[in-house]
């Protein structure tokens, strides 16, 4: 019964011993289950952060214009929503030019004349000094004229007698049967207290009338 015993222990001891070893290897497989694997992926996964997708914009390389468009966009509404403080631009200061003085000189009150040429018209000659005007910007004078035939020209003009030579821009000229309001442009004067006359002539004869000659200055 003795030696019957002893040999039965040996494969009693082998039983329980992988018995055990097999009750180990349960409980291991069974954490394993229990715990998640890391793979490779998911170590990927937490490696690289998802990007947030923003509304109306892809990813990959077509992000960058659209990217730099949402941005000025978003900035732009920043920038609107800023209050800002109304700037009263200050007005600049304008002048406003003074109106120039004008002082007139009678020259007589009408002529008449049919010659061809020049002709001298009694009653017109007046002395005129520039002198007497130091602030005078210029010179000018007006006349009404008329010639008796419309289809030849009259002609008026200023002649200056003490130096002998018609004054520069004093001609006028017209083919109005009726008076003609006329004015010269601005007159070359020469210096001095000099005498001057009104001449006028026609053309094949025909009358030249004139009326409310005078010299006009302007004043600044």
């Amino acid at each position: 019964m003795t030696e019957r015993i002893l040999k039965i222990l040996p494969w009693v001891g082998g039983f329980l011993l992988l018995l055990n070893l097999l009750l180990l290897d349960f409980i291991w497989v069974s954490r394993q289950k229990g715990e998640p694997k890391i793979t490779e992926t998911a170590q990927t996964t937490f490696g690289t952060p998802t990007p947030i997708a923003t509304p109306g914009i892809s990813t990959g390389e077509t992000c960058v214009p659209q990217c730099k468009t949402y941005i000025e966009e978003q900035v732009s509404e920043a920038i609107s929503s800023i209050p800002t403080k109304a700037v009263t631009p200050t007005p600049k200061a304008t002048t406003t030019p003074s109106a120039s003085k004008v002082s007139y000189i009678t020259i007589g009150s009408t002529g008449s004349t049919s010659s061809t040429s020049w002709a001298d018209i009694s009653g017109t000659d007046f002395y005129f000094d520039l002198g007497d005007y130091p602030s005078a910007k210029a010179v000018r004078w007006e006349v009404s004229l008329q010639s008796y035939l419309s289809s030849d020209p009259a002609y008026v003009r200023l002649y200056d007698v003490t130096n002998k030579r018609a004054i520069d821009g004093s001609e006028l000229t017209t083919r109005s049967s009726s008076f003609e309001y006329l004015q010269s442009g601005n007159l070359t004067i020469w210096r001095g207290n000099n005498l001057y006359r009104i001449q006028a002539k026609g053309s094949s004869g025909n009358v030249v009338n004139f009326t409310s000659p005078r010299l006009k200055i302007i004043l600044e």
